[in-house]
């Protein structure tokens, strides 16, 4: 009888280490990581007052305010002309609808529709 709960005893043990291995593991290291939040999405719509082709960025006025914007490097820009067009397609003056993500302090643009171009001033001769 003494052999058998030995045995049995052995067993349980054997059995059970690999599962309290795996919970000291988790236990053991860093808190689980929590998902990081989603950044907001949101639209815009004003007139653009400036643009850096370099550094990719826009000045959107809408009435009294203005915010920055960075554009990302695969956002969506359509205008009348060209479904797919480009940043230098656009113009300041442009009224555009953006939408964008806010991350921290940096409004990040995947998309870009210009309403109406500017008309470019034809000289008279």
């Amino acid at each position: 009888m003494k052999h058998l709960f030995v045995l049995l005893l052995t067993c349980c043990i054997a059995f059970a280490s690999p599962v309290l291995a795996e919970e000291e593991q988790r236990s053991d290291g860093a808190e689980e990581a929590t998902p990081a939040a989603k950044p907001k999405r949101k639209s815009y719509k004003g007139t653009i007052k400036s643009i850096d082709l370099d550094a990719r960025g826009l000045v959107v006025a809408m009435k009294t305010s203005s915010k920055t914007f960075t554009v990302a490097a695969d956002a969506q820009i359509k205008t009348v002309e060209k479904e797919y067009a480009t940043l230098a397609d656009l113009r300041e003056g442009d009224l555009i609808n953006l939408r964008f993500t806010v991350d921290g302090e940096t409004n990040t643009v995947s998309r870009i529709t210009r309403s109406n171009p500017v008309q470019e001033s034809a000289s008279s001769d």
